[in-house]
């Protein structure tokens, strides 16, 4: 299996030092004709960065999210908003798409490449298109809570900017660091 290993440095959050983002294809299988490839991506808080969400249990970790809309930037290069539903399916909105991509979110235990210990994430499968496309690659995520829950990612309770259901994108959505009241009153106008 392929692995490509990412450090990113978020400059606007003094408390994430690094953020490990791992990439593998399941290369070990030829798919069929119009069977999508599956990307594996797993994202971890840094070693030596404690958190408190990582001492909670695969419960604590589904109330937190559920119900919530959380707004994650990647310096230079794009925000994400993210609502995570109560009935497990999520919502995801990039800079510079027109689309709501739609997924199932759940909690799992896994042990990811190059790591000794299992830990929760969050993980989603998204393929970033309105309505599937047969063949296409599809992403499966797996997001440490912990990612969620830092200086760097603002959440706030509820779908705040109206993406369930929704194939389009309520806006333009800047790369730009910016905050869930600023997009609101951009959307607003």
């Amino acid at each position: 299996m392929r692995k490509i290993t990412l450090l990113l440095t978020a400059l606007a959050a003094p408390l994430l030092s690094s953020c490990i983002i791992q990439v593998g294809n399941n290369l070990n299988t030829t798919p069929k004709f119009g069977t999508p490839r599956t990307n594996y991506t797993y994202e971890n808080l840094g070693d030596g960065i404690d958190s408190p969400s990582k001492a909670w249990d695969k419960a604590e970790v589904q109330r937190q999210i559920s119900g919530k809309t959380f707004l994650r930037n990647f310096p230079k290069r794009q925000n994400e908003i993210l609502y995570f539903g109560t009935d497990n399916t999520v919502y995801q909105w990039l800079s510079g798409s027109q689309i709501v991509a739609k997924s199932t979110w759940s909690v799992e235990t896994i042990t990811p490449m190059g790591h000794a210990n299992t830990s929760l994430y969050i993980c989603t499968t998204l393929q970033n298109t309105a309505t599937p496309v047969p063949g296409a690659a599809i992403t499966r995520r797996c997001i440490e809570p912990a990612l969620l829950f830092i200086a760097a990612t603002e959440h706030a309770k509820s779908d705040v900017f109206a993406l369930t259901g929704r194939i389009t994108s309520p806006g333009s959505l800047t790369i730009e660091k910016t905050s869930i009241d600023s997009i609101k009153n951009q959307l607003a106008q």
